[in-house]
């Protein structure tokens, strides 16, 4: 690694060097890959890529696709190409889209999950595809096939249906191009892409041949409207794209690999699709002798208005001891800083070149870190390096940028038991490119609530469900990462009411028989989005009649037995009182209605059989049935037959007795009945 001397190129500024990061070397071998020709795609924290196996002409495997982490650990083979209608040596990008991964092999279209299982060709074309762009359930394209076997542009469903070509190039009569660069740009219903050749310019090979100078182009969704945007001609503005565009605002964003002005190694541009206005922006190469890169083959990638790319390095003019460049541009000044060079080694494998070499493809961007690959250099069993999978620490030397930590709740005031969602938002202050990595800490007062890590947006969510009744001041805390500076959000006030409650009442039997013992039951529940138990006690009324108050057990039921309800209806309420936490509330009426209870009468003889003037007497038992309790009162009439014998009060014991000396001799059906209650 070298720091860079200041370019003399208008718009060009100097900045301390980034730290750079191996990943992973690329060791060549037909299951680790090596040699990757596109960029890597980011999903939360892991990285998925593809290896093309070539380089120099020479290819050592046909290509994989993995995955790794960003920090480094967890590399995976997902898929080792077989070759033939498998597919082989992949020279672009992988496209994510939910759990799926899509891209392109030099034969095929294919879908593969990003925990590696369903490996699925979708199409084969039987010619090399760039990389691929997903909108909603569709796929858009370009290869190099057709029927004039310049490239042509295509859409297809993401189940390999309704695959359908929506421009085969046909420069030499049109002039629209050929040979499309790496992928389309969608916006609304319009594609936007570039050519490596073609169109009208007349820039040649090394060979002497006319090939074009490339083109930007646009074209709808449906295949209609192809319209060239603009003709490079190989002076100011460039020649020969591999990349693709990127949008900020209305203005697309690119580069070309070639120019023949100053620096002649390429170029950054933009063009402005609502004036239609092409404005190169800075040209790469050596100048008046200081050097920012040379020969882009990759694309740009966004953040605010700051623009990141890389440069190969294979600059043909001199300036060999540096195999590639990473550089910011910011969009709204037209500068560029130059963040680090790829030093490159004098032997032939490459060796020494540990930090890779000639890198391609574009960054990917979280936080204050850029990750991308180079497809030489970093060792493996390689003619010039197998590659490497990098990372860059933007900017350590200069300090960290300044954050800014906004707090939101999802409901203030809430109530006892309440889900509330606190979220720390965390932006670089005043706008500045990047996103802040690592966690928040929430805070009620000095009190540590949790903490909770940023989210690929900087965003940190903390849910809880156990604040006390009462106000609390909450804030958010950033401690930083190696980019940005810590800061903490302005207080909150959240307001934690006493949840409402709601009390059911509910009775063991009715209706119920008298002297029948009633479990009357009250569910106290959290109402109005509170959660928890309530605590307490609850009275049980019987109109404004106090029956009695029980306490509310750990799954906030209360419960009272009643045995002494007199007969009639009875208007149950249950009242609870509320806690710390929970306010009072009363239940609805239920009617409890209590009815007379059966009985069962049973009679028994002193004697029997007696014998004639012999005194006998008949004792009768009356007892409640089904359920009843208590002792009966009242009369007892005793009968022989219809006859009425005599009549007795029940005693206390619910017994009554009746003596007589004057049955005749024969028999007699003699029964007991309660008369009078």
């Amino acid at each position: 690694m070298k720091i860079m001397a200041e370019q003399v190129h208008p718009g060009y500024a100097s900045a301390a060097q980034a730290v750079e990061s191996i990943l992973y070397h690329f060791g060549g071998t037909a299951t680790d890959g090596g040699n990757p020709h596109g960029s890597l795609t980011l999903s939360g924290s892991t990285l998925y890529g593809m290896t093309n196996g070539c380089s120099g002409g020479e290819c050592y495997s046909k290509g994989t696709i993995f995955q790794i982490n960003t920090n480094g650990s967890g590399y995976k083979v997902l898929h080792a190409f077989g070759g033939g209608t498998d597919g082989n040596n992949p020279r672009g990008s992988l496209a994510l889209s939910g759990a799926s991964l899509y891209g392109m092999t030099s034969a095929t279209i294919f879908r593969i999950n990003t925990d590696g299982t369903g490996y699925k060709v979708l199409r084969y074309t039987g010619v090399a595809g760039n990389s691929l762009i997903v909108s909603g359930s569709t796929l858009y394209g370009t290869d190099f096939g057709g029927p004039f076997g310049q490239g042509r542009i295509f859409r297809m469903n993401t189940d390999g249906s309704g695959y359908v070509v929506l421009r085969a190039f046909n420069n030499p009569i049109d002039n629209d191009g050929w040979y499309p660069a790496d992928s389309l740009t969608l916006s609304g219903s319009t594609l936007y892409g570039m050519s490596v050749y073609g169109g009208s310019g007349s820039c040649s090979d090394g060979g002497g041949n006319t090939v074009g100078c490339g083109t930007i182009f646009q074209i709808s969704t449906d295949g209609k409207g192809y319209k060239v945007l603009h003709n490079f001609t190989g002076y100011a503005d460039g020649y020969w794209p591999y990349g693709s565009l990127r949008f900020f605002g209305s203005t697309l964003y690119g580069m070309t690999s070639r120019s023949d002005s100053l620096g002649g190694a390429g170029t950054l541009f933009s063009f402005d699709t609502a004036a239609s206005e092409f404005t190169p922006l800075h040209n790469f190469g050596p100048g008046s002798g200081s050097y920012d890169g040379s020969m882009p083959y990759g694309s740009l990638t966004l953040s605010g208005s700051t623009l990141y790319g890389m440069t190969s390095g294979s600059d043909p003019d001199g300036f060999p001891d540096s195999c590639g460049t990473i550089f910011s541009f910011d969009a709204a000044s037209n500068k560029l800083t130059l963040l680090y060079s790829f030093a490159c080694s004098s032997s032939p494998n490459w060796p020494g070149t540990t930090d890779g070499a000639w890198p391609r493809g574009s960054l990917a961007l979280t936080g204050s870190r850029l990750y991308g690959m180079t497809e030489n250099g970093g060792g493996g069993d390689c003619r010039q390096g197998c590659g490497t999978v990098f990372s860059l620490l933007l900017n350590p030397l200069l300090g960290s940028s300044a954050s800014s930590t906004v707090l939101t709740t999802s409901v203030n005031p809430s109530v006892s038991g309440q889900s509330v969602n606190f979220t720390a938002t965390v932006r670089p202050a005043g706008g500045g490119p990047g996103t802040p990595t690592g966690g928040a800490t929430f805070r009620d007062g000095s009190t540590s609530l949790g903490t909770a890590t940023l989210d690929s947006s900087g965003a940190a969510n903390l849910i809880l469900s156990t604040l006390t009744t009462g106000t609390h001041s909450i804030t958010a805390v950033y401690g930083g990462d190696p980019g940005f500076a810590a800061s903490t959000s302005t207080t909150m006030t959240q307001v934690v009411n006493r949840s409402a409650t709601s009390t059911a009442p509910a009775s063991s039997v009715n209706p119920s028989v008298s002297g029948q013992t009633v479990t009357f039951t009250a569910t106290v529940r959290p109402a109005g989005g509170g959660s928890g138990t309530p605590t307490g006690n609850v009275v049980f009324r019987d109109g404004s009649v106090s029956l009695g108050s029980a306490v509310l057990n750990t799954s906030g039921v209360a419960n009272l037995v009643i045995p002494t309800l007199t007969t009639g209806s009875h208007s149950i309420t249950a009242g609870y009182g509320g806690d710390t936490n929970f306010t009072a509330s009363t239940s609805g009426i239920v009617t409890q209605v209590v009815t007379r209870s059966a009985t069962g009468t049973a009679l028994t003889s002193s004697v029997n059989p007696s014998a004639s003037g012999q005194s006998v007497t008949f004792t009768a038992t009356v007892r409640p049935a089904r359920g009843g309790s208590g002792t009966p009162t009242g009369t007892v009439a005793f009968r022989d037959g219809s006859t009425v014998l005599g009549r007795s009060t029940l005693d206390g014991s619910g017994s009554a007795t009746f003596t007589t000396s004057t049955l005749a001799v024969g028999s007699h059906s003699i029964t007991a009945g309660i008369t009078a209650r």
